[in-house]
């Protein structure tokens, strides 16, 4: 049990390069068609909305389980395209007036993205390639979220996130996101990026002719080991040995 923690353990230490987070804060202000978390694989944009709030203090499930997550923000006005909202019209383009969320993905991977949505009206994640995106919903309870099957577009369904949720995307670089709700606006409180293929665990997944490697309990490595318990690392085999 201690071997598979430990290893557990490493692993994290390597991916933590590639998970990105970002959330709304106390003094955060929105504006519209501006990005943010510039530094970070995954910025979003706040697209036009003409009328966003200031940020509320608002929890998103409970302080134990998000930390982070204490405050949110949310456009004033409902999203639409071309003039129409997202289940009447046309639910395949991002919108051009209203509230919306659109996250640009500089990698391929999985976005997590905290929001409380609106029960009953369907919420959709388009793409800038005019389609939908493939993604799931859990409500704060872990129970998974609903969909509304009721659209233009036929076989696409709209998720109905009926309050606080996490909406789960796989994302591919180059493409954007948008959250919208339909009659509607989604509340944001951040999101997570975890970047596929990390360079760091490709690192520590390397070729079988790899020389002998060491780390110490906490994943450092250790280029002279001696006199205690280490991890002992070649190629793709990892074991536990004492020096």
């Amino acid at each position: 049990m201690k071997k598979i923690f430990t290893l557990l353990a490493v692993a994290a230490v390597a991916m933590s390069a590639d998970a990105q987070t970002w959330n709304v804060t106390p003094e955060f202000v929105a504006a519209d068609n501006a990005t943010y978390a510039e530094t970070t694989d995954c910025p979003v944009t706040f697209s036009a909305d003409g009328s966003w709030a200031a940020v509320k203090a608002d929890q998103f499930g409970t302080a134990e389980a998000y930390p982070a997550l204490t405050h949110s923000i949310q456009g004033g006005n409902n999203p639409k395209a071309g003039g129409n909202g997202y289940k009447k019209g046309d639910n395949t383009s991002f919108p051009d007036e209203g509230c919306g969320y659109i996250f640009s993905p500089a990698k391929d991977g999985s976005l997590d993205i905290y929001a409380k949505l609106a029960s009953g009206k369907p919420s959709f994640i388009v793409t800038s390639n005019n389609e939908h995106a493939t993604y799931t919903g859990v409500k704060v309870d872990g129970t998974p979220c609903e969909w509304i099957a009721a659209t233009v577009v036929e076989g696409v369904k709209g998720i109905n996130g009926d309050g606080q949720c996490t909406l789960t995307v796989p994302v591919k670089a180059g493409v954007k996101y948008c959250l919208v709700t339909d009659g509607s606006k989604a509340t944001l409180y951040g999101y997570n990026f975890t970047a596929t293929g990390s360079s760091a665990i490709d690192d520590i997944l390397v070729d079988e002719n790899a020389p002998v490697e060491y780390f110490n309990l906490q994943g450092i490595r250790v280029a002279n080991p001696e006199n205690g318990l280490f991890i002992r690392r070649q190629g793709k085999n990892v074991t536990k040995v004492i020096l």
